[in-house]
C-alpha cells in the first residue's frame, strides 16, 4: 500500500537526492553513500535486447547491495529497461523518484524495486502496459520486427509477475487519459496514492505541501 515515510527517513533520501541533483551522466555512482544515480532518456543499442548506453555504464561500475537509486528520467526503450531493472534487481536496490521518472522508468526502474519511495513534488508517471499479441498483429510493420515486439511484451508480463507486481495498475487510465487516448493522443498519468493501494503495490511517499499532479508534465 502506498504511505508516508518518516521525516528520518525522508531526510535521509534528501541527501542521496541532493547528491544526483547537478549530475550530467546518465549514470553516476557514489560509493561511499552506495548511491546510484540514473539520468536521461533509456535508448537501446540499435535492435531489442542489445545493450544501449545507460546498461552498458552501469555495468562498467561496482555497486553495493541495498543501493539507493535516484531516478530522473523520461523513459524510454523498453527491452533495456527491462534490463536494467534486472540488473538493480541482483543488488536489492531502492528506488527513490526525484523530479521525474517517466514511462519505463516509472514502470520497470521504479516499480521493479524492492522498496519504493517519491520525494516531494515529484512524479512517477505512467505510459500505459503491454501489447497483446492480436495488437501487435495488427500493426503494420515487418514481420521479425512484429516477433520481437511480442516477445519484448512477453518479458514485460514475465517481469511484472516475477515481483508480484499486478499489469493492471498501466492500465489504470484516468478519465482525462481516456478521452485523449480515444482521440489518438499520447498521454502519460501519474498513479495516486489510491491506485497503487488497490493494486496492493507499496509506494512510500515523503511528505509534501504540494499536491501530487493527476497529469505529468512533459
Amino acid at each position: 500500500m502506498a504511505q508516508f515515510c518518516a521525516l528520518d527517513s525522508c531526510d535521509q533520501l534528501n541527501y542521496h537526492a541532493q547528491l544526483c541533483k547537478n549530475n550530467k551522466e546518465i549514470i553516476k555512482y557514489f560509493p561511499k553513500e552506495n548511491t546510484l544515480c540514473i539520468t536521461g532518456e533509456i535508448d537501446w543499442g540499435g535492435d531489442f535486447y542489445v545493450p544501449g548506453p545507460h546498461i552498458i555504464a552501469l555495468k562498467k561500475i561496482k555497486i553495493k547491495q541495498n543501493v539507493t537509486t535516484i531516478l530522473s528520467s523520461s523513459g524510454g526503450e523498453i527491452t533495456n529497461s527491462i534490463m536494467i531493472a534486472k540488473y538493480l534487481s541482483k543488488y536489492k536496490y531502492k528506488s527513490v523518484v526525484s523530479g521525474f521518472c517517466s514511462s519505463s522508468c516509472a514502470q520497470f526502474l521504479f516499480l521493479g524495486a524492492k522498496q519504493r519511495f517519491i520525494m516531494p513534488r515529484s512524479y512517477a508517471s505512467m505510459h500505459g502496459g503491454p501489447f497483446t499479441d492480436k495488437e501487435i498483429d495488427q500493426i503494420d510493420i515487418n514481420k521479425k520486427i512484429k516477433i520481437k515486439l511480442k516477445k519484448s511484451m512477453k518479458s514485460w508480463r514475465n517481469v511484472y509477475s516475477e515481483r508480484n507486481i499486478p499489469i493492471e495498475i498501466t492500465y489504470q487510465f484516468p478519465e482525462f487519459a481516456m478521452e485523449k487516448r480515444a482521440k489518438g493522443e499520447d498521454v502519460l498519468w501519474v498513479p495516486n496514492k489510491k491506485d497503487y493501494e488497490k493494486y496492493g503495490i507499496e509506494v512510500h511517499y515523503c511528505k509534501s505541501s504540494t499536491p501530487y499532479p493527476s497529469e505529468a508534465p512533459r
